[in-house]
């Protein structure tokens, strides 16, 4: 496959493309330098945990709890709104939690909502900044998760956690009416204690997957004291996205910047929805000259050829290219597509 000559863009997209590809190799080179990290880290907590979250680029939970990256596995859609009736989102989910069955492995499937303490209108743009809608939506689906795989052997645990986006601070639900909001947690908290609170939150939860959690929660604890400490201007927390993505999920693992993309996967049915509140999101911000790019991409690597892979990168991109004709015509002058395929295995970007 061959990779797209960038100095043919047009000279006013030019210094976009060119960030996203600047993201992408600082990504790929600090992904490479924490491998050992990752590696023990895995080695030491075994339990897989993935992370059901919402397209707003400014849900970094890697960097929210100071794992290494490849740790987790991000699923990302509107509001975070997920449903196990989507056939693409059973079939990946239920391939992820056999292999790691089949490896003895446990599973943490941490469905997530956010919201701002400061500002509603900072809040989850999905749910209509409806605090309760996005933690009865986070709830339904956890119990969803429960209900689907209530009867199999899979060891698969679902919890839902809050984020607060003003200071990136955690909030854990046990869905029983009790929650545990990290931000109030005395930064000088110990391992043990942090434990404590943990089996006395989550009695059905076995303590070596909890024990798996922990290093997160910590993590957490630090960030957090760190953003309180840096009293960071609001401007970072509000909404500046110049780019919209939508295709595999594994292909945009790379992309974790505040502000930078608003993500859409691909296992909604009806994807044109969220490709839409998306660009909502990038008209509120945006007025005539105001240029952004609109990204689809594909992971390959094994037997998932990049041949195999192109026809999803074309697919997406003449989705997303479509909606913004039928919703936001005025924004086609402004918008360019980049088409990629990103190497599963090192995470490099080529743009084709």
């Amino acid at each position: 496959m061959q990779r797209k000559d960038i100095s043919k863009i047009p000279a006013e997209f030019l210094p976009l493309v060119k960030q996203v590809i600047t993201i992408n190799q600082d990504y790929c080179r600090e992904f490479r330098r924490q491998a050992q990290r990752l590696n023990a880290e895995i080695l030491k907590h075994p339990t897989k945990i993935l992370v059901f979250k919402c397209m707003d680029g400014r849900i970094l939970f890697s960097s929210f709890t100071e794992t290494p990256l490849g740790y987790l596995r991000n699923f990302r859609n509107l509001g975070g709104q997920f449903n196990m009736g989507w056939k693409g989102l059973k079939e990946a989910l239920t391939g992820t939690v056999q292999k790691l069955h089949d490896e003895g492995r446990g599973c943490l499937a941490i469905v997530t909502y956010h919201y701002s303490k400061g500002d509603i209108k900072r809040g989850c743009a999905g749910y209509k900044y409806d605090v309760k809608a996005s933690i009865d939506g986070a709830m339904q689906f956890k119990k969803q998760i429960k209900d689907a795989y209530r009867e199999l052997p899979y060891h698969i645990f679902p919890i839902v956690v809050g984020i607060e986006t003003d200071e990136e601070s955690l909030k854990l639900h046990n869905g029983n009416g009790e929650f545990f909001d990290l931000a109030t947690v005395d930064p000088d908290i110990t391992d043990d204690e942090m434990f404590d609170k943990l089996l006395a939150l989550y009695e059905y939860i076995p303590g070596s997957v909890l024990a798996d959690l922990n290093p997160l929660l910590m993590g957490n604890v630090r960030h957090t004291n760190k953003i309180k400490l840096s009293n960071r201007p609001i401007a970072e927390m509000e909404h500046g996205e110049w780019l919209v993505g939508a295709g595999g999920a594994t292909a945009y693992e790379w992309l974790h910047v505040p502000n930078a993309a608003l993500l859409v996967g691909q296992y909604n049915p009806n994807i044109e929805r969220p490709i839409a509140e998306a660009l909502h999101v990038i008209k509120n911000g945006w007025h005539p000259g105001k240029k952004f790019l609109y990204m689809s991409a594909a992971s390959y690597g094994g037997n998932n050829h990049p041949s195999l892979v192109m026809p999803e990168v074309r697919y997406y991109s003449r989705i997303i290219h479509e909606t913004a004709e039928k919703f936001f015509p005025e924004l086609l002058p402004d918008m360019y597509p980049v088409r990629a395929l990103v190497d599963a295995y090192t995470q490099e970007l080529k743009i084709v």
